[in-house]
């Protein structure tokens, strides 16, 4: 770095701005990009960048800072305020939306560049604009799947979701979607953005999306997967935000509903029984009706143990199953049979996505707290202590709700780091 300040002793503002570009950038730029950011002549420009190339990476001919050692330098000389930081950001995103202008669009790894930027410079008002651009949200979730739940941690108290994507703004977003175009593709980008509002507990929006998508898949709509079962998905995701948001009645009209256009009450299908009677159960215990909660999963448990090999092929459903019972045993005090099950689920969660994923984090979280109400309260503060930093590892140290999930659990249960 002080080799490439000393050639470049006269430009050394433009050496700067391009090397602080390359580091910050999360996906790379073009050399185009570059060349508007600098703001400088073309001839310079060339030399610069030339000089500078064999310290980059070519990404399909977007370009990024690769060494780490490189990358923290850069940081450490160029960016080590806050104000630096911002401005090298909002700087590429600016850039970012005035080229989107001008294509009537953001493409997906403009969106997703412009969210981790706007994050990582600190300015939550920035940030909170771009998330009320929905059309831009549904591009993130094919990229990072956990970014959009970390954007709106950070701005968790200051700004709600609710507020965003209100019903009115999801139909609009709906009404978008032309006609002649619905596929796969975008049925996938429409319930991609369902799920991310359901991890971000935006219930009210991600029904209304479900609503939308049973509308959606009923017009003649061509997707690559089974028409019949994705609908009996969706239905089932409609029946579990309905749960919670506690509108209990709407929910069980959409199981008698299920019920009789599948008889799944009768149906050897035990995919279908499985799915259908975990919702059944989960409404029951959100009701605090634990006797017919019991009965449902009764249903559930004898079709499990008559089909244990079919169980190894709906992995995914026989989860969330397993996650009810836990949450059933541990309301009605039964924390034995809850920590077998429970300590089943961190490792199959683990197996799944590794350990860098949200369901691994709440499995790992239960797991801590069932371990204390079993007495084990060693083994409690290590699982307590281990989510803390998985956390903190996954979503950051800043307004993450994860961390605030632990502190008041250990607090309802008398415990502490020491």
């Amino acid at each position: 770095l002080e080799d490439l300040e000393h050639d470049f002793a006269e430009d050394k503002k433009y050496l700067q701005e391009i090397l602080s570009f390359l580091s910050v950038t999360k996906n790379g730029l073009r050399e185009i990009d570059l060349f508007e950011l600098l703001n400088t002549s073309r001839i310079k420009f060339n030399i610069l960048f030339n000089s500078v190339l064999s310290e980059i990476e070519n990404y399909s001919g977007r370009y990024k800072i690769g060494n780490i050692y490189f990358k923290d330098a850069i940081t450490k000389r160029y960016l080590n305020s806050e104000n630096s930081l911002d401005d090298i950001c909002k700087r590429i995103v600016l850039k970012t939306i005035e080229r989107g202008k001008t294509t009537d669009t953001l493409v997906e790894l403009d969106a997703d560049e412009t969210g981790y930027l706007l994050y990582k410079s600190n300015d939550d008002e920035f940030l909170y604009d771009f998330l009320t651009h929905l059309q831009s949200v549904v591009f993130l979730y094919s990229y990072d799947p956990v970014l959009f739940v970390k954007y709106w941690n950070r701005l968790k108290g200051k700004y709600n979701p609710e507020d965003v994507y209100t019903i009115e703004n999801i139909e609009q977003l709906s009404s978008d979607l032309n006609h002649e175009k619905k596929g796969t593709y975008d049925f996938l980008n429409y319930y991609g953005f369902f799920e991310k509002l359901k991890e971000i507990k935006c219930y009210n929006g991600a029904k209304k999306i479900a609503e939308f998508l049973l509308v959606y898949l009923e017009d003649d709509v061509k997707i690559s997967f089974d028409l019949e079962t994705t609908k009996f998905w969706t239905n089932i995701e409609y029946i579990d935000c309905c749960t919670e948001l506690g509108e209990y009645n709407l929910a069980f009209d959409k199981i008698v509903y299920l019920n009789e256009k599948y008889n799944l009450v009768d149906t050897e299908d035990g995919y279908l029984n499985i799915i259908f009677y975990t919702q059944i159960a989960k409404i029951h215990i959100y009701e605090k009706n634990y006797e017919k909660a019991a009965d449902a999963i009764y249903v559930i448990d004898n079709y499990a143990f008559e089909h244990e090999e079919e169980m190894n092929t709906s992995a995914k459903v026989f989860l969330d199953f397993v996650k009810i019972k836990i949450l059933y045993n541990k309301l009605i005090g039964y924390y034995e049979y809850a920590l077998e099950l429970s300590l089943f689920v961190v490792e199959q969660e683990l197996l799944a996505d590794g350990s860098n994923n949200i369901k691994y984090l709440e499995a790992s979280i239960e797991l801590a707290e069932i371990q204390a109400l079993n007495g084990n309260i060693d083994k409690s503060l290590e699982a307590f202590y281990n989510s803390f930093h998985l956390a903190e590892q996954i979503l950051g140290e800043v307004k993450n709700p994860y961390l605030d999930d632990i502190n008041k659990r250990m607090k309802d249960l008398n415990l502490a780091f020491d």
